[in-house]
């Protein structure tokens, strides 16, 4: 996620990036693009296992995001990405890690256009030989 997430940041000139689990929501707008809302279902249900695990009801949480700043100026020769996820309960009790997640976008030219580009060109071949 990573990646992506710092690929269409560049791409938009967007130095942080919400993504609402429960409302299956990415803010701005101009960076809500599938691959970001894709997994949002699976950690909206790893959150209920987790709260079912321990007697809660899903309703026991009523936000789920993650917030993430992209620091283009960073003087790594890998792209950083990082993540402040937090939780709200129904009683407004938040719940978040005591420190930001740091992440390495590990292609630190990441483009999938590229990508594709090269897996159709990469078929086409098979089928001609």
């Amino acid at each position: 996620m990573a990646d992506w997430i710092n690929y269409i940041a560049r791409k938009k000139n967007v130095s942080e990036i919400e993504i609402d689990i429960l409302n299956k929501k990415v803010t701005p707008t101009e960076v809500n693009i599938q691959p970001l809302i894709a997994d949002l279902e699976k950690l909206k249900n790893i959150i209920q296992a987790e709260l079912k695990s321990c007697g809660f009801e899903m309703s026991f949480i009523t936000i789920a995001k993650m917030r993430f700043e992209i620091p283009f100026n960073s003087p790594n020769t890998n792209p950083i990405v990082y993540c402040y996820p937090f939780l709200e309960d129904e009683k407004g009790k938040i719940y978040k890690p005591k420190n930001r997640i740091v992440e390495v976008a590990y292609e630190v030219n990441f483009n999938p256009i590229k990508k594709v580009r090269y897996l159709i060109m990469e078929k086409i071949n098979r089928l001609v030989k």
